[in-house]
């Protein structure tokens, strides 16, 4: 299904019970982000390190997600926007599949720190259940140093969940993860599960 239609059939069809799984991940898009295909990614540059190689690389993954993918560069390099377009590749592919989810990290924090006020299936367990169980998830803005205490024991178990049982799953971040004695470093530096696509290039919001 072409990423045209697919936005046209999402606008007639709101009501969350009669949605589809892709559908309800489309929804939890933001929706200007719901433009960043693949697409309309643009390639510029040749070879390592290259917007043009990254997307080649967001191409393959989104059309055989197996392990992880982590998308490394500045601010404004379009990692989010290969993430994005990885999961809208998929729901294209097929609504009917089981649910991509994109989230970005502080937000998800947020997010599950709420579900402790919450019972049944907005409680934190059913909420944290959700995206450590997703078949494909992202993990956008991800940033060790920022986070406090509990929000490194969460993203740990959210991390750990989906290292061990190896769930495909694409992480943005600015830097490559530091520190022999982190387990979420230690992890995401796993060359056996995780590719690294390095990002090298100026910050296309200052260029517009």
């Amino acid at each position: 299904m072409k990423a045209e239609d697919m936005m046209a059939r999402f606008r007639q069809r709101q009501d969350e019970q009669w949605l589809l799984p892709g559908e309800r991940a489309l929804r939890r898009i933001p929706s200007p982000m719901r433009r960043m295909t693949l697409d309309v990614f643009e390639a510029r540059g040749h070879g390592r390190g290259s917007p043009a190689e990254a997307l080649s690389v967001a191409r393959s993954f989104a059309l055989d997600p197996r392990g992880w993918l982590m998308l490394v560069g500045d601010p404004g390099v379009g990692k989010t926007h290969l993430a994005v377009g990885i999961v809208l590749a998929r729901i294209a592919e097929d609504l009917e599949a089981e649910e991509a989810r994109f989230v970005v990290v502080p937000d998800m924090l947020d997010d599950l720190r709420a579900g402790y006020d919450a019972a049944g299936e907005q409680s934190y367990y059913q909420r944290k259940a959700r995206i450590q169980d997703a078949p494909l998830l992202v993990l956008d803005d991800f940033s060790l140093p920022r986070l406090t205490p509990w929000a490194r024991e969460v993203l740990y178990m959210v991390v750990n969940y989906r290292y061990s049982r190896e769930l495909p799953t694409v992480v943005t971040m600015n830097e490559l993860p530091t520190g022999e004695e982190d387990p979420i470093a230690s992890r995401l530096n796993d060359r056996r599960l995780v590719r690294p696509v390095p990002i090298v290039a100026q910050d296309y919001r200052r260029e517009q």
